[in-house]
């Protein structure tokens, strides 16, 4: 068994490609919230999306689609829920949300060929992965959190 990120998957079972028009989300901590001189949130720092050494490259997102629900909007907070009862999610944190397309296309821009796939683990099933990615690549973590990662939620929102 291979327990990476908290998944229960085997070492046999494939990892699916999420579909291009589907949607990933990815917790970002509140230090990691760019904010204006008054305070008002204005995007993603780019240091949301640097992988840990531990990581091997690999990225934790959840597949808002994978819930199935009737709305987008139903979607994001099912999984806003479920990443609640997964992880230490503070008050001031946020979520980014972003398209598999367009999470790709930056990437490939910048020379980076990038897989995202479904990595479910028994507390969260819609756990994902943006795989390939190198940790000390500022210039594409910059790319995603101002191309990519689009929209973004505050957590005292929902």
């Amino acid at each position: 068994m291979i327990f990476n990120a908290g998944s229960y998957m085997t070492a046999e079972t494939p990892q699916q490609n999420l579909p291009e028009d589907d949607h990933v989300m990815r917790h970002i901590a509140k230090n990691r919230i760019r904010r204006d001189a008054s305070g008002h949130v204005v995007g993603i720092n780019s240091q949301a999306f640097r992988t840990r050494p531990t990581d091997n490259g690999a990225l934790s997102v959840n597949w808002l689609e994978w819930f199935r629900k009737p709305t987008e909007n139903d979607n994001i907070k099912v999984s806003i829920h479920v990443l609640r009862n997964t992880r230490n999610i503070g008050p001031h944190d946020a979520f980014g949300i972003g398209q598999v397309k367009k999470i790709k296309e930056v990437c490939r821009s910048r020379s980076k060929q990038v897989r995202i796939v479904h990595a479910p683990s028994r507390e969260n099933p819609a756990h994902s992965t943006i795989l390939r990615l190198e940790q000390d690549d500022i210039i594409l973590q910059e790319a995603l959190a101002d191309e990519a990662f689009c929209q973004l939620i505050q957590n005292k929102d929902i």
